[in-house]
């Protein structure tokens, strides 16, 4: 049997944020989400230096790290336009 005083949806969890929970989780999610992108696209730069320009010529490496970086950029402007949660 389900104890009933457990959260089980996500609206239900967002609840001890004070109303505005989703997008305290959200605001965190694209934080997280911006970072794992940066840190991949990072690693990319970080492999074109030790291997040379061979990489770097890669049509297929060159797509992913475009798309890695604009992700993350993506990310960041999202998190920035979201309205402040009011937590601290």
């Amino acid at each position: 049997m389900l104890n009933s005083s457990i959260p089980w949806t996500s609206l239900e969890l967002t609840k001890g944020f004070g109303g505005d929970g989703v997008n305290f989780l959200m605001k965190a999610y694209l934080r997280v989400t911006g970072i794992v992108f940066a840190l991949i696209t990072l690693a990319h730069f970080w492999r074109m230096y030790l291997e040379g320009s061979r990489v770097a010529r890669d049509p297929v490496f060159a797509l992913l790290t475009v798309l890695t970086a604009a992700l993350s950029a993506w990310a960041w402007r999202l998190h920035r336009s979201m309205p402040d949660s009011g937590r601290r």
